[in-house]
């Protein structure tokens, strides 16, 4: 491993040195083109041109380290991203959850105010005050109301 190393390096240094060496020259020609190239033709006047070099390509090592930094960091979002799901899962199967207990409550005090014979009401010394029949009706409509609310 440790020599495939070295012979990328031996071969990359190698290479930059003789793309360095190669000069890149512009000419213009008797019909007035103007050409570049490596080699300019001898009865020409042909001007040299500074190239700028690429930087070198990163090491393998510094590869694999930007490999794994990046794998982890996907690896990271795709977790909080998990976590995020499931909470909101959690939190819609508890809002559920209270609806039906919501729906259920509802449902019942309806059935209670339509079977009963009388509806009352405590008063604010806790004595029962019988619901007269628009009053039992009021109170009957919010219950239907309340079961729209939460069953629907």
């Amino acid at each position: 491993m440790q020599t495939r190393k070295l012979l990328v390096l031996l071969l990359l240094v190698v290479w930059t040195a003789s793309a360095s060496a190669a000069g890149v020259y512009k000419w213009v020609d008797e019909q007035g083109r103007v050409h570049y190239g490596e080699r300019p033709p001898a009865r020409t006047q042909a001007q040299e041109i500074a190239v700028k070099q690429a930087p070198p390509p990163p090491m393998p090592a510094e590869d694999e380290a930007a490999r794994r930094d990046n794998q982890q960091r996907l690896l990271r979002a795709f977790e909080e991203e998990r976590e995020q799901k499931k909470a909101q899962k959690q939190k819609s199967q508890e809002e559920e959850a209270k609806r039906e207990r919501q729906c259920a409550v509802a449902r019942d005090r309806v059935r209670r105010y339509e079977t009963a014979a009388r509806v009352y009401d405590l008063d604010d010394q806790g004595n029962r005050r019988i619901l007269s029949d628009e009053e039992r009706a009021v109170t009957e409509q919010r219950a239907r109301q309340e079961v729209a609310r939460w069953c629907d």
